[in-house]
């Protein structure tokens, strides 16, 4: 069920990216084999083979309180890259919704007011969003191998990548079907 889902999603996906956006000449071109969307095995893989923690399922519906700089304060909140919050979501397994941003983006300055709005109509505490800096949290994006800033990552609780995009127009649908997904729903 959960491979025809996403074959579903990756043609949803691919329908919407297909034609360019009016800015796409202000963005460098896509390498022609660079896929819209990636499906990864887990972040673990991504970050070399590290081997599968023991750590007990801390998972809680609690809502999450954020240290660093909330972008939308609800019970879904999407908070600006910090490690500590981060670390903090992942041991409590939350579902986390990454975004790759920077200023001088013009996708990522499109999309922004649609992510915010999507957070703040979620009330979902299992979920938490974090804007990563594409040019200063050089770290991450090394450790989900993102090259491109409009990148969209989602861990499942256990921090697996089950969803990785290059979206240019925002479906709210679809990324809320994933992060669905991601939780086991």
């Amino acid at each position: 069920m959960k491979t025809i889902l996403l074959f579903i999603l990756l043609i949803a996906l691919a329908a919407c990216t297909a034609a360019p956006a009016p800015e796409a000449s202000l963005m460098p071109a896509p390498e022609a084999d660079a896929p819209e969307m990636i499906v990864e095995e887990s972040s673990e893989e991504a970050m070399g083979g590290a081997e599968e923690s023991a750590a007990p399922d801390n998972h809680d519906a609690e809502p999450f309180n954020a240290d660093g700089e909330l972008l939308v304060d609800d019970i879904s909140p999407y908070i600006i890259y910090n490690d500590h919050d981060f670390e903090h979501a992942r041991e409590h397994k939350k579902v986390i919704f990454l975004e790759f941003y920077a200023d001088w983006c013009p996708y990522c300055r499109k999309l922004d007011p649609q992510i915010r709005e999507t957070f703040a109509n979620l009330d979902d505490p299992d979920v938490v969003g974090f804007r990563v800096n594409y040019d200063k949290d050089v770290d991450v994006k090394k450790q989900y191998n993102v090259v491109y800033q409009h990148t969209h990552i989602i861990l499942d609780r256990d921090g697996n990548v089950v969803y990785k995009g290059l979206e240019t127009e925002w479906v709210d649908s679809t990324i809320v079907a994933v992060l669905n997904e991601a939780k086991g729903e």
